[in-house]
């Protein structure tokens, strides 16, 4: 597990042909007034919302799915903001296991007897390719359908085959037995088959963004 309880990210902060290793601990985050004065320990915080921080130098190590947490990011943050940040990420193991770049995949879990990881959950796994327990969802957003099959109540038809096989996910959940992924019937359930209402950005001809409500199936 990644610990950052002790971890101290640290910035160079220059004064003329001098520079110095300031570690942002909470009392250099508060800092005193002589440290702020005679340092130059932020950048210029003019248009900080459009400068991009995905190459600069990581000064907490994150997995790949997180914003990276560099020393020009948090220089877009209100002190107050900032210090609470650092706070959080230093104090909270949760938090600390989430944006861990030792984060675990699926595949990197131990299995139970049935084929399924075991899922810890203050230390949850990485998911995956989620659109592979939506398969009736996905095939009715393509065709307005969920099959194409011919209704045929014969115990060995196709359209029954496909129907038991619903059934039973709806019940007992999904496997991907490739890495032991898995969900819960009703987990399956709400996926595939509950419609919702769903917030949608429409674009007008004139440029204007439209906020609506559209019935639509739940992603993941």
């Amino acid at each position: 597990m990644f610990i950052i309880n002790n971890f101290k990210p640290k910035t160079t902060c220059q004064r003329g042909d001098k520079s110095e290793d300031i570690f942002l601990d909470k009392q250099n985050l508060k800092g005193n007034k002589s440290m702020r004065d005679n340092w130059d320990f932020r950048d210029n915080k003019d248009n900080r919302d459009d400068r991009d921080f995905s190459d600069m130098e990581e000064i907490i190590p994150t997995n790949k799915f997180q914003t990276k947490i560099t020393r020009e990011l948090l220089d877009t943050l209100p002190k107050e903001v900032e210090e609470d940040l650092i706070g959080y990420i230093n104090n909270v193991p949760f938090i600390q296991n989430l944006i861990s770049p030792k984060r675990k995949y699926a595949k990197d879990c131990p299995r139970d007897e049935t084929g399924r990881i075991i899922v810890n959950l203050s230390n949850p796994h990485i998911l995956e390719d989620m659109d592979f327990f939506r398969p009736a969802a996905l095939h009715f957003k393509e065709h307005g359908v969920y099959t194409k099959l011919k209704i045929n109540t014969s115990s060995r038809s196709e359209y029954m085959r496909w129907f038991r096989q619903e059934l039973d996910r709806c019940w007992n959940g999904m496997i991907r037995e490739e890495d032991g992924e898995w969900i819960t019937g009703d987990m399956y359930f709400y996926l595939n088959y509950t419609i919702m209402k769903k917030i949608v950005i429409v674009t007008l001809k004139n440029g204007k963004e439209l906020e609506t409500k559209s019935d639509d199936l739940p992603e993941m």
